[in-house]
């Protein structure tokens, strides 16, 4: 389930919608971290 910022605002969904929204979030910067740091040492070598 995707919740929209407004619905977490007015504090429409579960807990646990809310923490799996947060650890999404944290799983695609973890990600897009990898990729960055994978992306720079193909660079500089």
């Amino acid at each position: 389930m995707n919740a929209t910022d407004k619905d977490i605002q007015a504090g429409k969904i579960s807990f646990q919608d809310f923490v799996s929204e947060v650890l999404q979030d944290y799983r695609i910067a973890v990600e897009s971290r990898e990729a960055s740091l994978l992306g720079r040492k193909e660079v500089n070598r």
